[in-house]
């Protein structure tokens, strides 16, 4: 039993219904893409950024009177 068999008023949109789930797919994928990328854009800078920064020499101890 074929698609248009079962469902004979839809078979005239059967491209269109394909198509939307093919673009749907794609905005997923585009959209987790984006997101990935962006994160590794982030963590690359906050590398960057800390490396900047050089590890400050402790502070002196005070000397105290006993």
């Amino acid at each position: 039993m074929s698609f248009k068999e079962t469902y004979p008023d839809f078979a005239a949109i059967e491209s269109h219904i394909k198509r939307a789930r093919v673009e749907r797919s794609l905005a997923i994928a585009m959209l987790l893409a984006n997101l990935i990328h962006g994160s590794w854009r982030g963590l690359k800078n906050m590398g960057a950024v800390m490396a900047h920064f050089k590890a400050s020499k402790p502070a002196r101890p005070v000397a105290t009177a006993h």
